[in-house]
């Protein structure tokens, strides 16, 4: 491996002959020149017992900046080193060489010694290129994470500047101009309202602030009992994994029945709801909340099947 003076880096194997001008575009190449070979082409290492000058030293902070790939790209580069010196050791011993100066200088290039030397060196750029790769993987996943998180939370401060307009139908109007924007339907904004939105008077808010306004979303579900087993779910995350848990717990009954009063919540998928019952403890715990209401309901029907008799 050579450097030449327009600074791109030249390959000259042995082996098979190949000589040409590397891809100066690859992840590698910046590291090769600021890590240039010696003048035989393999890498330059100092002597163990010398003292370091002033640009070593500088040279190896600048590696332990450079992270893994260079580390990866270190440890390619020491594979070609290894090439290197096992084409030395193939070479004739020195006293053999004094008897004989006419002897075999070259290495081994058959087929097969080839073909596994050419495998090696494609398995150490594999290796690097795979690592590289799962990094970049890495990094957009977080980058596709970071990119949900701030559009959840832009949404979620649209929602809230929606809800407190002082006219209801104002108030639906920009709630539609969000779900227009952020293709969101029906149970997404509901999620949002109670993750975003309800705090702990969120009885209040569902019998009374925004009752008009959550009576028309919910009307606008293509699939209502899709949309009630959802709003089960949002009233369990509210009163049990929520900054307000501790004081809405124990209002579970009064929010079940708020919701139930402006039609959002129909009696059987309660009951079924309640019957159904929770493997989880959470799901138990926030049924035994809600059973004041159940058997309220549930006394209610009894009373009207008693009246209907």
């Amino acid at each position: 491996m050579e450097i030449n003076k327009k600074k791109d880096i030249v390959f000259d194997c042995k082996a098979c002959g190949y000589h040409g001008v590397a891809d100066m575009m690859h992840k590698l190449a910046n590291y090769v020149l600021t890590n240039p070979p010696d003048n035989k082409g393999g890498m330059i290492v100092g002597s163990v017992s010398a003292k370091k000058t002033k640009e070593d030293r500088k040279k190896e902070k600048a590696a332990k900046r450079g992270g893994a790939a260079e580390e990866e790209a270190d440890e390619m580069l020491q594979t070609t080193a290894k090439l290197e010196a096992n084409e030395v050791n193939e070479m004739p011993a020195a006293a053999d060489c004094h008897e004989d100066d006419d002897g075999d200088w070259s290495v081994d290039t058959s087929a097969e010694a080839v073909a596994a030397r050419l495998k090696m060196q494609e398995d150490a750029y594999n290796k690097v290129e795979k690592a590289a790769g799962q990094k970049s993987k890495k990094a957009d996943k977080e980058e596709e994470l970071d990119a949900f998180e701030l559009e959840k939370r832009e949404i979620s401060e649209k929602i809230k500047e929606a809800m407190q307009a002082e006219e209801t139908a104002e108030a639906i109007k920009a709630l539609q101009a969000v779900a227009l924007e952020h293709k969101l339907q029906c149970d997404d904004l509901f999620g949002f309202i109670f993750d975003c939105v309800l705090d702990a008077t969120a009885v209040k808010q569902v019998s009374k602030d925004h009752k008009v306004l959550l009576s028309k979303l919910f009307k606008s579900s293509d699939d209502k009992a899709r949309t009630q087993k959802f709003l089960l779910e949002s009233v369990q995350k509210l009163v049990t994994d929520s900054p307000h848990a501790n004081s809405l717990l124990s209002k579970t009954p009064n929010l079940l029945k708020a919701l139930y009063d402006i039609d959002l919540l129909e009696e059987d998928i309660i009951l079924k709801w309640h019957e159904k019952g929770s493997k989880k403890k959470v799901g138990r715990k926030v049924r035994e909340a809600a059973e004041p209401f159940v058997n309220w309901l549930k006394e209610a029907e009894e009373d009207e099947e008693e009246g209907d008799n």
